[in-house]
């Protein structure tokens, strides 16, 4: 679960690499001769969306750390107790 949670806390490297490569993409289409204006729609969208994903990804990864090490500091009090 922690591990889970540090990727999913990661969410907005993961959606800047997405914008990145979102916008490398409309920038392609902007530099042909006749840029297309489904095209270019396209990759924008697909860069905003990565970008809204890594955001909504954030809040739950650090739910995910927080319970994980919730879960964690009980195991070790159960240990020293027992």
């Amino acid at each position: 679960m922690l591990v889970i949670g540090i990727v999913f806390a990661l969410g907005p490297l993961w959606g800047v690499i997405g914008t990145v490569l979102g916008m490398t993409q409309a920038f392609g289409h902007l530099a042909e001769s006749e840029p297309q204006a489904e095209a270019l729609a396209s990759d924008i969208s697909l860069a905003l969306y990565t970008t809204a994903g890594g955001h909504i990804m954030c809040p739950i990864g650090i739910i995910l750390i927080v319970i994980a090490a919730i879960k964690m500091s009980k195991l070790k009090k159960q240990e020293q107790a027992a």
